[in-house]
């Protein structure tokens, strides 16, 4: 009993220095559910010398169940003598106000949870119970989803500030550790239940191909590692390729060149590589290659971004959060609207002899023909203006297309209008042909942006 406890803490022990998991001298937070391989975990870890501390969640989906873990989980830090963070959460609420599932739900209060209490505590990692089986199951289950080769890898042993120190382990060998250290744990009634699709893998497939051959947990986790192998020589390949046609990379814009894009070998899986880190999911990305020539000016939105097709780039920016304020300008002066918006007021006398400033973000307007307040704000659909030198009114959504305006400036474009909310300049861009300056103007607005 003893040895075989000894090979086990041994074998989990050589995978974390091999992979370069954790370090001794740093403090790691263990995701506690109180069920058997997060148990085991919190006593290898302990046993092992690393410096741990523990965190559980109570969901409050499963009753008395829910509190009968979280009981579990005090009495066992207890004992040990580790420390315990607790969280409550009212998950269905969460998913309700969200749209979205119970298990996505409380996966991301789950993960939002450890990452502020990773800064909080200033630990270097929260460390995760997956295993084998585990692994064997995510690769399956991506298969039957469909998924790209970094699908066929199962689960990372480290993956930003999550480690998985258990993934060189099979299920088995973690319970008969427990039965040896005669430790207790609960079990999730949930995960009994046939009902998802996770766990018809666990449940029915799994066992099914054990039939077929005993050892595929095995074998698929070496294919895992194949795979894995294989794709940090693919991606070493595909940052070369990535340097050869982005243009720019910012936090506010990326645009790819596709004349450039479509010369690389295996185009289609390049703009894969380089959208995926976008939100965007393998649909939005087949319909962008095959649009390259035939979708200018479309746009497509990921859950954080948006991209389109304009002059033969592909460019994609963070989602515009709309500034739904009108701004009042009451008086000259200098107003600081917001972070990326200055404008600038003054108030002089007009003769013939002074010169024009060409600059597009500065113009000079007809005083008299205005009074405060002046009013800043986004363009709105039916926005209209009679553009300098013309006598007839057109759509400002019109004179944008007419100049080949991207989407992304149209989002941020900006109007002046006077107290009766008609526009006066289509900011950075051209003023209204009523309030231009004539022979008779005696005194002019100077109006810049910053």
């Amino acid at each position: 009993m003893q040895k075989s406890s000894s090979l086990f803490l041994r074998k989990i022990e050589q995978f974390i220095e091999q992979k370069e998991l954790m370090s001794k001298n740093q403090l790691y937070l263990v995701a506690l559910s109180g069920g058997a391989d997060s148990v085991a975990l919190l006593l290898v870890l302990k046993r092992l010398g690393y410096n741990v501390e523990a965190a559980h969640c109570n969901f409050h989906l499963r009753g008395e169940e829910s509190d009968r873990d979280e009981d579990f989980c005090k009495d066992l830090c207890r004992e040990l003598d580790i420390k315990l963070h607790l969280a409550h959460f009212d998950t269905q609420t969460n998913a309700s106000l969200h749209g979205i599932s119970i298990e996505m739900a409380a996966r991301n209060l789950r993960y939002n949870y450890f990452e502020a209490l990773l800064k909080d505590i200033n630990a270097s990692a929260v460390c995760v119970a997956h295993h084998k089986d585990d692994s064997a199951e995510t690769l399956l289950l991506n298969l039957v989803r469909g998924t790209g080769i970094e699908g066929l890898t199962g689960i990372k042993s480290k993956n930003n500030r999550i480690v998985r120190p258990f993934l060189c382990v099979r299920r088995n060998e973690i319970i008969n550790y427990l039965e040896q250290q005669n430790q207790s744990f609960v079990t999730d009634s949930s995960n009994l239940v046939n009902d998802v699709q996770r766990n018809k893998i666990r449940l029915d497939v799994m066992p099914l191909l054990q039939t077929i051959n005993p050892s595929v947990v095995e074998h698929l986790n070496q294919t895992g590692e194949y795979v894995e192998d294989a794709t940090a020589i693919l991606n070493a390949t595909l940052e070369q390729m990535y340097d050869r046609v982005v243009l720019l990379k910012t936090e506010e814009q990326m645009i790819v060149d596709i004349e450039r894009l479509e010369k690389e070998q295996s185009s289609s899986y390049l703009l894969w590589y380089i959208l995926k880190n976008y939100g965007f999911n393998a649909a939005q990305i087949k319909q962008i290659s095959q649009g390259l020539t035939t979708s200018i000016g479309r746009v497509w939105e990921s859950t954080t971004h948006a991209l389109t097709i304009n002059n033969n780039k592909i460019i994609v920016e963070p989602l515009f959060t709309c500034d739904s304020k009108e701004y009042r300008l009451i008086e000259e002066g200098l107003y600081h609207l917001n972070s990326k918006l200055s404008i600038e007021i003054k108030k002089e006398s007009y003769s013939s002899d002074k010169g024009f400033s060409k600059d597009p973000k500065y113009i000079w307007i007809d005083a008299d023909k205005v009074a405060f307040p002046l009013f800043i704000r986004l363009i709105k659909e039916g926005d209209r203006m009679i553009p300098l030198g013309m006598k007839g009114g057109k759509l400002i959504s019109d004179m944008l297309t007419d100049s080949k305006v991207s989407y992304f400036d149209r989002q941020r474009q900006y109007v002046l209008l006077n107290n009766e909310q008609q526009i006066i300049w289509l900011l950075g861009r051209r003023i209204d042909d009523r309030y231009k300056i004539t022979s008779s103007t005696k005194t002019v607005l100077k109006i810049k942006l910053l």
